[in-house]
């Protein structure tokens, strides 16, 4: 019994340092979309340019008490879902939309940059898409499947 504790305990801090790793790579990659289209807009007016630094600075903040407050409860669920059993399905349902947002994100950033697609970026891209999918059908299934 103690040992399968410890187990569980050990797996659900591993699921959130990936689920920890996912949302930082998530938080750089929509401060540099938001980067982007704000230096596409600002264009070369010092004023712009002045209310755009501002933006990224509020959204940083913004963005790292959003990111902290998302890790602090999925700690607490996943150390809950360690004890209970339903672990998968707690890091199904953070990691995936996780995932589906980095996609969007990503597609925002290749749109931004006229849709030059690389091999290597298109791969990134259709894993993002269907890892993010398949893991957002396992947890909603999973959860059909208990209700009834």
């Amino acid at each position: 019994m103690v040992l399968k504790k410890i187990t569980g305990y050990l797996s659900a801090y591993l699921l959130w340092i990936v689920v920890l790793l996912l949302g930082l790579w998530l938080a750089v990659l929509s401060r540099s979309v938001l980067l982007a289209f704000a230096a596409s807009f600002a264009g070369e007016l010092y004023s712009k340019q002045v209310i755009v630094r501002f933006w990224d600075k509020v959204y940083q903040v913004v963005l790292g008490l959003a990111w902290l407050s998302v890790m602090i409860i999925s700690e607490e669920s996943f150390r809950k879902a360690a004890s209970k059993g339903n672990l998968l399905k707690k890091f199904a349902s953070i990691c995936g939309i996780e995932l589906l947002l980095i996609f969007i994100f990503d597609f925002l950033l290749l749109f931004q940059q006229n849709f030059v697609l690389e091999p290597l970026r298109l791969i990134v891209l259709v894993i993002e898409l269907t890892v993010g999918i398949g893991l957002v059908i396992y947890w909603r299934s999973r959860k059909k499947l208990k209700s009834t």
